[in-house]
């Protein structure tokens, strides 16, 4: 889950390079956070998609450019991955999956 706060530092990088990109404001950071979340998007991915943004187009970057981006930057990650990385990230996502399972249930456990 992307914060706020670090869509505000995306936020913060696409002013250096667009100097009349609007100032990251809470509403504002807030809104690219919920957008960058749907895809799960790490920070140095998003990061990453605003130069690559800037460097291929002048228009104003908006959360579907990033996104777009930073999916792509994501997917050639894995496509260089060994069968070795691929399983270590793959058991990494299970275990985080398994810790969310857990916390849920404890949540909604009748016996509370």
């Amino acid at each position: 889950m992307t914060t706020p706060a670090e869509a505000a530092k995306v936020l913060a990088k696409c002013s250096c390079f667009d100097p009349v990109f609007s100032k990251p404001d809470a509403a504002l950071a807030t809104g690219w956070a919920e957008a960058f979340s749907r895809y799960e998007l790490e920070l140095v991915d998003l990061l990453a998609a605003v130069t690559n943004h800037y460097c291929e187009c002048a228009d104003r970057a908006m959360p579907s450019h990033l996104i777009a981006q930073a999916r792509k930057l994501r997917r050639e990650r894995s496509e260089r991955e060994t069968a070795i990385e691929r399983r270590a990230r793959e058991g990494r996502i299970d275990h985080q999956l398994e810790a969310r399972m857990t916390a849920l249930g404890n949540a909604f456990a009748i016996d509370r």
